[in-house]
């Protein structure tokens, strides 16, 4: 499996959807936006170290993570 289809499948990993249920449960922090937000940020992240390669250097690993982090 390549660099792209091991990151790309970390997706069907989410745990967004079950996030949704816990706000139905009076974790009132899970709202749709918020859940979508998070994806969109992994999303990010995810493109981003694709963009770079696996061989990039850590520093630029280091600083998508930060972003994604930071967002």
């Amino acid at each position: 499996m390549t660099y792209k289809e091991r990151l790309s499948e970390a997706k069907s990993s989410y745990p967004f959807s079950r996030w949704r249920k816990s706000f139905r449960h009076g974790l009132k922090q899970y709202t749709k936006e918020n859940c979508e937000k998070s994806k969109q940020v992994l999303d990010d992240l995810i493109e981003g170290l694709i963009a770079i390669g696996e061989d990039a250097p850590n520093d630029e690993k280091t600083t998508l993570f930060k972003t994604a982090i930071l967002t």
